[in-house]
């Protein structure tokens, strides 16, 4: 084993315990399925200390066969921090899809061929590595869904975990900063049945690679008279996007807003074909539910616990934490 010169983020010993372990059982599980159920039930066998692997974000390389990469999180004297192992055989060619990885050692497992195993920062490649090796994971439209959100910024230890199991409830993050953040909390945890990606707050079309990570855009009405700036607002994001998404209007700054404004304008926006998905009102409003059931739309209300839909199938639940 030659370890790198430098103090390597991730213990080399345990790594090279890691690649070990999943070499042996890809040469006898051609089944990659298969590979990765038992690389999760194999690891308590090699007793590693300073690293917890994620088995669920095991990858092979899709354009080199016997790469593969694994996040760990790595407990290290200046703190915990999470990291992407790279493990390919070392005659294979250097990745394109992580530039300038750490080296951290070269061993031979079971004497067949050399292997090298880098470490590459997992925040600052989130993008690539959902788009690369994880595109399972990418956020989907909920046109049909209830949702339980809460901010990407939040404590979500145990978020996914509480969600209920039902086939019209899904988690969802939100946040006003465009980022990748919350395609973290997915890749380490378990949950792999779809999720909602909430850029909120909006009062322009984001750019391209700004509503890259989203499913859900929530817009920001300054006018609830004008119809034709959220028709806008919506072609902007079609323009950009080329797949389906969802649109939220947040009605949240008008304290005196009234049925019948709101009426008028939702029957513009379906002339002009603007479809939505759920609609959020200030807190001392009604939330207009007979209306928005009429209109089979849902509705987005702020609460500490969500509670049984009110509109519909469509209720959004605004969380600031789960108790």
């Amino acid at each position: 084993m030659n370890p790198s010169l430098l103090l390597p983020p991730v213990k080399p010993n345990e790594a090279v315990a890691i690649a070990d372990l999943l070499f042996r059982l890809v040469q006898s599980r051609p089944n990659f399925a298969d590979v990765r159920a038992r690389f999760a039930s194999s690891i308590p066998t090699i007793a590693l200390e300073s690293l917890t692997p994620f088995p669920q974000s095991l990858a092979s390389d899709p354009s080199q066969p016997g790469t593969f990469f694994l996040a760990v999180l790595s407990r290290r004297e200046d703190g915990p921090s999470h990291w992407l192992l790279h493990m390919a055989p070392s005659s294979a060619p250097t990745t394109p899809l992580f530039p300038k990885p750490i080296l951290l050692a070269r061993f031979r497992p079971a004497g067949e061929r050399e292997v090298i195993i880098n470490a590459i920062p997992l925040d600052q490649n989130l993008a690539t590595l959902v788009r690369t090796l994880h595109p399972q994971l990418l956020a989907r439209a909920s046109n049909i869904h209830n949702l339980w959100s809460l901010p990407v910024t939040a404590p979500l230890d145990g978020f996914l975990t509480q969600v209920p199991k039902r086939g019209n409830t899904l988690p969802a993050f939100r946040t006003a900063q465009a980022s990748w953040l919350a395609y973290k909390h997915l890749l380490l945890s378990t949950w792999r049945d779809g999720f909602v990606n909430i850029l909120e707050g909006l009062t322009q079309i984001p750019s391209a690679e700004e509503a890259e990570p989203y499913s859900r855009f929530s817009y920001r009405v300054d006018n609830p008279t004008d119809a034709r700036a959220i028709a806008e607002f919506h072609r902007g994001l079609k323009s950009i996007l080329h797949r389906n998404f969802d649109l939220e209007l947040d009605f949240s700054q008008h304290k005196s807003l009234e049925a019948e404004t709101l009426d008028a304008l939702l029957d513009n926006l379906k002339l002009i074909g603007v479809p939505l998905q759920s609609l959020e009102f200030h807190p001392d409003l009604p939330p207009f539910t007979a209306l928005l059931e009429a209109r089979r739309l849902g509705l987005t209300l702020h609460a500490v616990d969500p509670g049984e839909p009110v509109s519909g199938l469509r209720t959004h639940w605004k969380l600031e934490e789960l108790r």
